[in-house]
């Protein structure tokens, strides 16, 4: 038994079932007519040169079924029913889009399938959208194809309200013209994230000439963070490059490796700074090593220019100064700093007596670094042997005198302890590498 709601729907279709039986018999009609009025003669009886009329050839036929006649069609339930009337089609207003329903899981209330090149579903809107599709719990939309594409977006923007998921890869490389953007206005929301699992790349950007992954922002412009590696540079010129005019350029937080810049023949990681207080490269830690190069046989730093160290300075090995060598060019002077077991400070020269006694004022410079206790001095008379003793000795002068009150010339040399590290540790606890 029909619903109420059903029997409207129902009456269109008879009408409209009714209007196309006496449209196909008009049409009959029409085509008995122009059936009588072909010639007798055959196209071998025409003349030559002469050409058949179109309205006579075989396909007239079909031709002149339109003639003084509408073409007739309907769309049950689904769009605006087409009636005849007085030879010429017209449209009823039914205003009713095509919605088709299923209530069954894993049965698609829609399916289109196109065979030969042939597209499943080709949706198109002058103003408005080719394509809607929602679903309160499952897919929306869904699209598979083994060899091609499975979806194609050409024209126009893609907007999607919440995250994008991508079981492949995700490429913009088939865009004529333009950058793939991704844009997010919720701070803390990322307009880009990627996630790899199994050993996968989180992010792989590549470029023939250009950037592989470009930053930019007024705060961070490439940040990464890992339990194994947060960046890593892998270049033929430069692994990572990181510019900024106040910034930072490169700036890496990790649990182990913060930036890590791999090489082949030339640089891992490079920093510049333009400004007279900007950094190239910047590392620190609140415990560990801030900067760690290491090498196997050439050199694990390497500066073109002075060095500043705001802190102690160790070294396993020697610490060397390098000098030319004046006339072989093939060999280098290389002198070893004196080490031992104390802060020492020293000041040295040369002095003459004068009826038996010398009074040497001291430079202001020794004076300030070098703790006044402690003191030691050697001399050494020089041309006669002198019975040399100090009368006076403090971080300002030397005071020295012969036993007999000769006069003559003698060396001197003071050694001191630098003033604040009096107590400096020789023997120490072993630090952590």
């Amino acid at each position: 038994m029909n619903t109420p709601s059903e029997e409207p729907t129902r009456n269109a279709q008879a009408t409209g079932e009714a209007g196309l039986n006496q449209a196909n018999g008009r049409l009959q009609e029409e085509l008995m007519k122009g059936h009588a009025q072909l010639p007798k003669a055959s196209e071998e009886e025409m003349p030559a040169g002469s050409q058949i009329p179109t309205h006579l050839r075989g396909s007239s036929r079909r031709k002149m079924l339109a003639k003084g006649v509408g073409m007739a069609a309907v769309s049950v339930g689904a769009g605006a029913l087409l009636q005849l009337g007085g030879g010429t089609a017209q449209a009823a207003d039914i205003p009713k889009k095509g919605i088709f329903t299923s209530s069954k899981a894993g049965t698609p209330a829609a399916s289109a399938t196109g065979t030969n090149g042939a597209d499943g579903v080709d949706a198109t809107s002058d103003s408005g959208t080719g394509v809607s599709a929602t679903s309160s719990s499952g897919t929306a939309l869904v699209a598979i194809t083994s060899t091609g594409l499975a979806g194609h977006f050409a024209g126009g923007s893609v907007n999607m309200d919440k995250d994008l998921t991508v079981g492949g890869a995700l490429s913009t490389s088939t865009l004529s013209s333009g950058a793939g953007v991704l844009a997010s206005s919720v701070s803390g929301t990322p307009a880009v994230k990627a996630t790899g699992t199994n050993g996968a790349d989180g992010v792989d950007g590549r470029s023939d000439s250009g950037v592989g992954v470009y930053g930019d922002s007024n705060n961070i412009g490439v940040q990464g963070q890992s339990t194994n590696v947060g960046v890593e540079g892998d270049g033929g010129k430069f692994g990572v490059l990181g510019n900024t005019t106040t910034g930072i350029g490169v700036y890496g937080f990790s649990g182990n490796i913060a930036v890590q810049g791999i090489s082949g023949n030339g640089i891992g990681i490079f920093g510049e700074s333009d400004g007279s207080s900007g950094t190239g490269v910047y590392g620190a830690s609140n415990s560990g090593t801030g900067v760690h190069g290491f090498t196997q046989s050439g050199l694990a730093g390497l500066f073109d220019g002075n060095v500043q160290v705001n802190g102690n300075f160790s070294a396993t090995g020697t610490k060397n100064f390098v000098q030319a060598h004046p006339t072989d060019p093939t060999k280098e002077i290389v002198y070893v700093a004196l080490e031992g077991g104390e802060a020492g400070t020293y000041v040295r020269g040369s002095s003459q007596l004068v009826n038996g006694k010398a009074v040497i004022a001291l430079p202001e410079h020794f004076r300030l670094v070098t703790e006044s206790s402690g003191l030691t001095v050697q001399l050494t008379s020089r041309g006669a042997w002198l019975q040399l003793y100090v009368v006076e000795l403090d971080t300002t002068q030397l005071v020295v005198r012969e036993a007999q009150g000769k006069s003559g010339a003698f060396d001197y040399l003071i050694h001191g302890v630098r003033r604040g590290y009096e107590q400096y540790e020789v023997i120490r606890t072993k630090r952590q590498a």
